[in-house]
């Protein structure tokens, strides 16, 4: 056909540009994953291919049509992932839970970019083109349309709704989706730093302790029903006037504790004979802070991570403090005592007990003494950098302190899980720019507290990940 506005968007210098998205294998085969107006770029800068989500979820029982799209959320500015599941004919109530249950089992195994974000369950058909595909742009017009069409209930007493409109606060799920996952366990919804928000919540609005109610098994429903006769007659407390981890964090006296004299002797010592064995070469230290206190947060291979950052910090800091899970040193070996001794480690409960950690987490960093965190939360011997936990984030915002992105190698191979003696082997450390968080403090009004601790997070596993590729 004659139509020359149409041939001049898609041929340009010679070339035919389909608008399709590839990629070459190691063989030279090209595959196909996607159009380029279909992509979804997530509020974390990720690149989403709908039809590889729509792969990773094909596996759900009772579907007829999977259809995923990019929605812009009016409260993040961003695309979020949202799943259009089209229910085989005749599918009954307990089919959809069925596709509910295998669907968190899916998201569970996948990074947080390939989850579907928000899922809709439809009994009509996906809109399609002429070639038969998903109109992509038709369903995503749907769902921006449906967006304030909410299926929350309007027949639960205050008090209950009051209880989901907090789950919401915490997850940035709508009310309407809290309810729709009263029956599947509580930490499906929520992770363990927001179980403690809202543990702190409720005993506050139940005016006495619970004992323990809010545990990471529970449904959302079965908890309500614990919570009935604490909470139907109790008038609400109201929203908090601060971050309910600023508020932590502030009431905790804060330390400029001075040099370990274990460190002193380290630097002065075995350390340097320890730099030499191993060969240790570091570069980017002219990123380290000189005048504040911040973090450190590195990948994590061997027990020798630690020493050799301390190492490094030679001459551009007073002392390092390393956060360690509670209760490991006193099972690992002597070995790793020793470590722990000599990095000031500082025990963390991730659980109940993180209120009382993040305070002698602030207690443990001072002026030119960093603190040291590998986010992984565990050692990596494959050296594939795992995701990261979202307490460093929150430690980062509610500290009010840089953090600066470090990457080391070799360590693994001079003291693989198991040894106990240091192998000869090069480690290479490389520092990075301070990630500050001016520009995450300004992402409060529109997101969560907990949205943004994973930007946080998510931004220091990329500059991390650069760190070891050499970008």
């Amino acid at each position: 056909l004659d139509q020359p506005e149409l041939t001049a968007e898609v041929m340009r210098e010679g070339w035919l540009h389909t608008g399709d998205l590839g990629r070459l294998d190691e063989e030279g085969y090209l595959y196909v994953t996607g159009r380029s107006k279909d992509l979804i770029v997530t509020g974390a800068g990720k690149n989403v291919y709908p039809e590889e989500v729509e792969s990773l979820y094909r596996d759900l029982p009772h579907l007829a049509e999977l259809g995923v799209v990019g929605v812009r959320s009016a409260r993040t500015l961003s695309e979020e992932v949202h799943g259009v599941a089209v229910l085989e004919i005749g599918s009954a109530a307990q089919v959809e839970e069925a596709l509910k249950q295998r669907a968190y089992q899916i998201s569970g195994t996948l990074p947080s970019y390939q989850r579907i974000q928000r899922r809709h369950l439809w009994r009509r058909p996906l809109p399609r083109r002429e070639d038969g595909e998903i109109d992509r742009q038709a369903l995503a017009a749907q769902l921006q349309g449906d967006r304030h069409q909410g299926s929350e209930r309007v027949d639960l007493p205050p008090w209950e709704r009051q209880l989901y409109q907090q789950v919401s606060r915490l997850t940035g799920l709508t009310t309407g989706e809290v309810m729709a996952h009263r029956e599947v366990p509580l930490d499906t919804l929520i992770d363990s730093l927001m179980a403690v928000e809202l543990a702190s919540l409720l005993e506050q609005w139940a005016g006495r302790s619970l004992d323990g109610v809010v545990r990471a098994h529970r449904p959302l429903g079965e908890l309500a029903e614990l919570l009935r006769p604490a909470l139907e007659n109790r008038p609400w407390v109201g929203e908090p006037e601060q971050p309910f981890w600023s508020q932590v964090v502030r009431g905790t006296p804060a330390a400029a504790p001075g040099t370990s004299l274990l460190q002193r002797l380290f630097w002065r010592t075995s350390g340097p004979l320890l730099g030499r064995y191993l060969s240790l070469e570091c570069s980017g230290l002219e990123h380290l802070p000189q005048a504040g206190p911040y973090l450190i947060a590195a990948n994590h291979l061997s027990h020798l991570d630690a020493p050799c950052l301390l190492l490094a910090l030679k001459g551009h800091a007073d002392g390092l403090s390393l956060a360690v899970p509670r209760g490991y040193a006193p099972q690992a070996g002597l070995w790793a005592r020793l470590i722990h001794a000599l990095l000031n480690a500082v025990p963390v409960d991730r659980r109940e007990g993180f209120a009382a950690s993040l305070g002698r987490l602030r207690q443990a960093l001072g002026p030119r003494r960093p603190l040291l965190l590998f986010p992984e939360g565990s050692r990596s011997a494959g050296g594939k950098l795992q995701p990261f936990k979202p307490g460093i984030g929150l430690l980062a915002l509610e500290l009010g302190v840089p953090v600066v992105p470090a990457h080391i190698r070799g360590t693994y191979e001079a003291l693989p899980k198991g040894n106990r003696r240091p192998q000869r082997q090069p480690v290479l450390l490389r520092f990075g720019p301070p990630l500050e968080m001016g520009p995450y403090r300004a992402r409060r009004p529109q997101l969560s507290s907990y949205e943004v601790y994973r930007e946080i997070a998510e931004a220091l596993h990329r500059r991390i990940e650069a760190l070891g590729t050499g970008a």
